[in-house]
């Protein structure tokens, strides 16, 4: 499959109002991306993210607009107001903390928007793209897609099921000419992480350190440029470690996080 580049295309950016998701709209502009759509449900955000990228390339038309990602029909009809669009990042995410006793809304909260985002998008984007040609979809999913987030049920499960819609996407539609980017970074310096890491357990995520959105974009952008599934942002702190012990002896490894936890919580196992 030809490598996807991001100058001169069309963009549209869930989450876009901070973190991975205003980092990604701001290296699109940089890289000269000719137009950008930056959607958040924080209008406000989305706006000064906006502005950071006319200020980072003048010559990108950019366009904030509030869109909750979670509601399948406003997001699509976000999406239709962009069109036509080379690339779509699916980057709003929910973090939660809790086992399975976390409310039903929860579950089904982060269910919509860690799985259900990138479902409604591809279903009204993917025919348009492949008529056109091609096109590209970036699902930032989360290294807890390959491996755990501890203290977290609902996060962990969701983000496995984003991992493996992304799969689907980039077998079934390779043939259309759709490059599909799955992105797992362990932590990244966002206010979702703050907040999950105040759960003892949920802190493993930031035990390698935590890593800025800017390097997350830059990584996720270059796994698009060179037709890469897989994105797994870091350097020497990539979770890619982790998932090679993983494959390679999954009851070591699941023996392992048990110990983490166990330690994480100051019991014994």
């Amino acid at each position: 499959m030809p490598s996807w580049l991001p100058a001169a295309k069309s963009a549209a950016i869930t989450g876009a109002g901070g973190g991975i998701g205003r980092a990604l709209c701001v290296a699109l502009a940089k890289a000269g991306a000719r137009s950008i759509v930056a959607l958040d449900i924080d209008h406000e955000a989305s706006k000064e993210t906006a502005a950071l990228c006319a200020a980072a390339h003048p010559g990108c038309a950019v366009r904030a607009e509030r869109c909750d990602a979670s509601d399948g029909d406003a997001l699509r009809a976000a999406l239709r107001r962009a069109e036509p669009l080379d690339l779509f990042c699916a980057n709003a995410g929910m973090g939660s903390l809790g086992d399975c006793s976390a409310p039903a809304s929860t579950w089904a909260a982060s269910w919509e928007l860690n799985v259900m985002q990138a479902v409604h998008a591809a279903d009204e984007l993917v025919p348009a793209m492949a008529a056109r040609g091609g096109g590209a979809l970036l699902i930032t999913a989360s290294a807890a897609g390959l491996l755990q987030q501890l203290g977290s049920a609902p996060y962990s499960v969701t983000k496995h099921a984003a991992v493996g819609l992304a799969e689907w996407l980039s077998v079934s539609h390779a043939h259309q000419n759709i490059s599909v980017v799955c992105v797992c970074p362990q932590g990244v310096r966002t206010k979702m992480a703050e907040g999950m890491m105040q759960s003892d357990a949920a802190r493993a995520a930031g035990l390698d350190g935590l890593l800025e959105p800017e390097t997350v974009a830059e990584d996720a952008l270059d796994c698009l440029a060179q037709g890469r599934f897989l994105c797994m942002p870091g350097g020497d702190k990539d979770p890619a470690r982790h998932v090679e012990k993983k494959a390679a002896d999954r009851e070591r490894w699941i023996g392992g996080m048990r110990r983490l936890q166990a330690k994480l919580l100051g019991s014994k196992l």
